[in-house]
Formats: structure tokens, C-alpha cells, sequence
């Protein structure tokens, strides 16, 4: 909750000196094809460089159904979790034509953590946090200047993980974000 009430005091300490300068944007694909809210702002420090904190919320539910191997019974599964992700990226624009634009590339740190884990309603042990560090490039188009659209691919290394397993791993994927900017 503190890491929620902190990034929603640095948006709007940033929205209220803004100025053309801040970006608030979301991923559309995370709310359509997972039950997961990703929410994002960027502030522009000058036309080349940016700096960009997000959080995303992802709860899942998952119903296994099958035969007890031993007694051969109906048997009835569920795992529940819930889970916070967070970052901050830097963003350098190359060659921006209205000021935060274009192709960019900037390094990203990354942190995620579960806020409940469930096995068939009993609250199982939640693994640890997972800490990771990777670089962001993307595409920004600007919309009739204030409207956003990024893709963008983000590759990630995982230094300390939830597991052994994920440890030392690299994870590369596509990120999409849509958003304004505020005048």
C-alpha cells in the first residue's frame, strides 16, 4: 500500500509543475487478454530525456480439475495470487521531432512482488520479491500532440528472483502503452 500511495504522490507533484511535460498511459492489451491493470507516467526533462515510473496489478485464478490418483475421486483445485509489479525507466529520443517522440532506448529497473498466494483457499507461503535490470526500446507516435501510442520490446535480467529457477534468467517481450499528454 505504501508503494501505491507513493507513486500516486510523485504523479501528482509532477501533473500540478507539468506544463506539456507529463504523460499518463496505460497497457490496453493487459486489460484484454490478462486480468492485469497496468498504469504508467512519464516526465519529460527536456526534448531527449524522459523518466518513466509504472506499476501493474495482475490477479489470477486458476480451476484444476481431475481424478485422486490414490482413491480415484473427483478432486477440486484452486490457485488464487495476487500480484504487484513496479519500475522506472529512462528514456533518451532520438531525434524527437515534438519533444519525447520517436525511436528511443533507456535502461530499466524492475522489482516485483506477490500480495497473496492461495492453494485451494489456504494461504500457502509467499515467495520472495524478484529484482531485475534491462533496457527498454520502443516507438512513441504522438497523436494530434497529445494523444500516445508506444510499442515498445523491454528485455529484462533477473538478478535476485522468487525462485532458484529464475535466477540469473533473461526474460524478453512486447510492451504496448496508451496514454495523453497533458497540455
Amino acid at each position: 500500500m505504501k508503494h501505491l500511495f507513493l507513486c500516486c504522490m510523485l504523479f501528482s507533484i509532477a501533473g500540478a509543475q507539468a506544463q506539456g511535460r507529463l504523460e499518463l498511459k496505460l497497457n490496453p492489451v493487459t486489460l484484454v487478454v490478462l486480468p492485469a491493470v497496468e498504469l504508467a507516467g512519464e516526465y519529460l526533462l527536456n526534448k531527449r530525456v524522459g523518466l518513466e515510473a509504472g506499476i501493474g496489478f495482475f490477479w489470477e485464478k486458476d480451476v484444476f480439475t481431475g481424478k485422486d490418483t490414490v482413491t480415484g475421486d473427483p478432486v477440486k483445485v484452486t490457485f488464487r495470487s495476487g500480484q504487484i509489479n513496479a519500475y522506472l525507466s529512462g528514456k533518451y529520443y532520438f531525434s524527437p521531432r515534438q519533444g519525447g517522440d520517436r525511436l528511443f532506448a533507456g535502461p530499466v529497473l524492475f522489482h516485483h512482488f506477490y500480495t497473496s498466494l492461495e492453494y485451494t483457499g489456504q494461504p500457502i507461503k509467499k515467495p520472495g520479491s524478484s529484482t531485475a535490470v534491462g533496457a527498454d526500446v520502443g516507438y512513441k507516435w504522438l497523436i494530434r500532440k497529445r494523444w500516445v501510442l508506444e510499442p515498445s520490446l523491454r528485455g529484462i535480467f533477473y538478478f535476485q528472483s522468487l525462485s532458484d529457477r529464475e535466477r540469473g534468467s533473461f526474460v524478453l517481450g512486447p510492451n504496448l502503452k496508451a496514454g495523453y499528454r497533458f497540455p
